[in-house]
């Protein structure tokens, strides 16, 4: 069975990360905020934030992306997940590890965001109307030339 989706989440989104619980040194896993982008097509979903790229899955308005990588001489690993309950608002958790060959920590928390606008701010939906008649001109149109008395 093809997993569908209901919610498209492409585009920029403002992001919070709060509450975290975790037993690493200050510099990993700690309460952040700012903007990330998304990335869906159909099923697939990649989500980009600070410098770095999760990958994951879709199914119906459930999304789970995870990353690793090599950081601070260890292995980190990230997990988000999160829930659309509607084309602009997101929640769910976020969690992750990091370990080298003497030490290793968790972290959690939760995971909250909001879709940005991509309105462009233009609200004046009526046009001018700079209709102004001098002599001899009756305001017919560029094509209509006034006749000479």
């Amino acid at each position: 069975m093809i997993n569908s989706t209901i919610y498209n989440a492409t585009g920029t989104w403002n992001y919070s990360i709060l509450n975290i619980t975790n037993n690493c040194p200050e510099d990993i896993g700690k309460p952040e905020s700012g903007e990330m982008e998304i990335s869906q097509n159909a099923n697939s979903v990649i989500v980009n934030y600070e410098e770095k790229t999760y990958s994951g899955l879709v199914t119906n308005s459930n999304y789970e992306t995870s990353m690793n990588d090599i950081y601070n001489n260890g292995t980190r690993f990230e997990s988000l997940s999160f829930q659309l309950s509607s084309d602009t608002q997101a929640s769910g958790s976020f969690s992750g590890s990091w370990s080298n060959v003497s030490f290793s920590c968790q972290w959690s928390g939760q995971f909250t965001a909001i879709k940005k606008s991509s309105n462009t701010g233009n609200t004046n939906s009526t046009p001018s109307n700079n209709n102004t008649k001098s002599n001899g001109d009756d305001g017919g149109g560029g094509c209509f030339i006034s006749t000479i008395q």
